[in-house]
């Protein structure tokens, strides 16, 4: 199973945006599940509630597309979206397993409480064939950022660095894989609250 790193930009509606370890405007994960903060304990109950979908979650792709989450009338247990993935609570932790139309599972477990959303970021993913990728992360303050992504065969291990990490002015700073590294470089913006953001330059 190939290991995808996908960066996507999405034009701001604000000034300076989510603060993000990527720079401003820009994400990068492996899929999460997205439900605003007033709805989340509704989650894993959509069953007990009135049929609307205003307070349903939605699934963010790796690519930056989303899609709503519906309850399956047919299997009351699962949420769905129009072109077939899957969602169920994790009976093992906190979180999400969801499944895409080809069968491969992603196991969202990873929380973030950032602008008044609770998201679950990818922890693990594993295919039909039982190959499997495991996402870790850190936190500083309400930002969650990706430490490093490991394969099962054993020889793919992709570390990621960050320039003042432990500190709110933290960013990316490159990625390391098949010996060959990608860096990543900024423009400080400082701001009228005195909150420190920066602009992807390369």
């Amino acid at each position: 199973m190939d290991i995808k790193i996908t960066r996507v930009y999405t034009s701001l509606q604000e000034r300076f945006g989510v603060r993000t370890v990527a720079g401003a405007g820009w994400t990068m994960h492996f899929g999460r599940l997205v439900v605003p903060t007033t709805h989340k304990d509704k989650l894993c109950a959509q069953d007990t509630y009135n049929a609307r979908t205003e307070d349903n979650p939605s699934i963010e792709f790796s690519d930056g597309g989303r899609e709503l989450l519906m309850l399956d009338a047919v299997h009351g247990q699962y949420l769905v979206t129009r072109s077939g993935w899957r969602m169920k609570c994790n009976n093992e932790g906190e979180g999400v397993v969801v499944t895409s139309p080809a069968g491969t599972a992603y196991t969202m477990s990873a929380l973030n409480t950032l602008n008044n959303h609770w998201s679950w970021y990818t922890t693990h993913i594993e295919d039909l064939h039982h190959n499997t990728i495991d996402i870790a992360y850190k936190t500083t303050g309400n930002l969650i950022y990706i430490d490093k992504i490991t394969a099962s065969d054993g020889r793919r291990l992709v570390p990621f660095f960050y320039e003042d990490e432990g500190t709110f002015d933290i960013r990316l700073s490159r990625i390391v894989a098949n010996g060959q590294t990608w860096t990543s470089r900024y423009e400080r913006i400082d701001t009228p609250e005195g909150l420190n953001y920066y602009y992807l330059t390369i």
